[in-house]
């Protein structure tokens, strides 16, 4: 049976508003995912200082470390979207896909990377120098089954 003669087919051609099956069909071939990832965060060991001023108005500065693993930090928190569309040829297929890795683009804090005692108001301070995970990153590319 040819399309232009199915029932649908002139539905469709009379009223834009109905959807037909092919125009469900066009729809379906496009795969949309989204996951979520939380976890708490990485373990790490307290670090700090105790200042303790002298008589010369100077400071004495002793650092200190916590329980080994006994804090942690912030909970980690990701979302990642992945869009996709294969196309079939006669004896291979390719795929299209777009993927955003961390959607929301939240900071997520890896690493500590360093530690440095630092002037502050009254006493010294110990400033934590942390990294942390990817940002958003979108990509894409091409899948070529053979």
């Amino acid at each position: 049976m040819k399309l232009s003669t199915h029932p649908l087919a002139q539905l469709a051609a009379s009223d834009p508003a109905v959807e037909t099956p092919m125009d469900q069909a066009l729809i379906l071939r496009l795969r949309v995912s989204l996951a979520g990832l939380l976890h708490s965060g990485t373990p790490t060991t307290e670090i700090g200082i105790v200042s303790t001023l002298r008589p010369d108005g100077s400071y004495d500065v002793q650092g200190y470390a916590g329980p080994r693993n006994g804090e942690r930090m912030d909970s980690y928190a990701r979302v990642d979207l992945r869009a996709n569309r294969d196309v079939v040829l006669a004896n291979s297929k390719l795929s299209f896909y777009l993927e955003v890795t961390n959607l929301l683009d939240r900071k997520n804090e890896c690493c500590i990377e360093g530690y440095h005692v630092a002037a502050g108001r009254p006493a010294p301070v110990l400033v934590v120098e942390k990294s942390y995970w990817l940002p958003i990153l979108p990509s894409f590319g091409v899948q070529w089954e053979f």
